[in-house]
């Protein structure tokens, strides 16, 4: 497909490292050159950058911490989202993104959505954060 034909979910079609013409394989496809050095470190383990609506493309997430209610459940955060939200928890400044906050906010503790300042808080040292990406591993065909 042309580049301005790229679906908006990609993240994608403004990014000035893609070219003109795109193409992704169907989950289960590799597209990559025809050697042996190439099949031989791929073998028959998995691959990743299938289209982001595959059930076998969503992060796996957890978090643990005062930031984050206990027990907690939200519809699935796409992986562009783990960035703001680990922006957000350390105080810092996000570079531009393609992610937002708003799945990821239903997780926090009002207290820290209400300004709470997690550099001061005592537990902050433990806080972990946890996102996995898991892929449905096929061997090649």
């Amino acid at each position: 497909m042309l580049k301005e034909d790229i679906p908006e979910r990609f993240h994608l079609k403004n990014n000035r490292r893609v070219m003109d013409v795109f193409a992704y394989g169907d989950e289960g496809w590799t597209i990559t050159e025809w050697n042996a050095t190439v099949l031989q470190r791929f073998g028959d383990k998995g691959d990743h950058g299938y289209d982001n609506t595959l059930d076998s493309m969503k992060p796996f997430f957890i978090a643990q911490g005062p930031a984050f209610k206990q027990g907690a459940s939200v519809e699935p955060i796409q992986n562009v989202d783990i960035y703001p939200l680990i922006c957000f928890l350390l105080e810092i400044e996000p570079s531009a993104n393609n992610g937002s906050l708003t799945r990821a906010k239903l997780l926090l503790n009002d207290k820290y959505l209400n300004g709470a300042d997690l550099k001061t808080d005592c537990n902050f040292a433990f806080v972990t954060l946890f996102a996995f990406i898991v892929v449905h591993i096929r061997p090649f065909i």
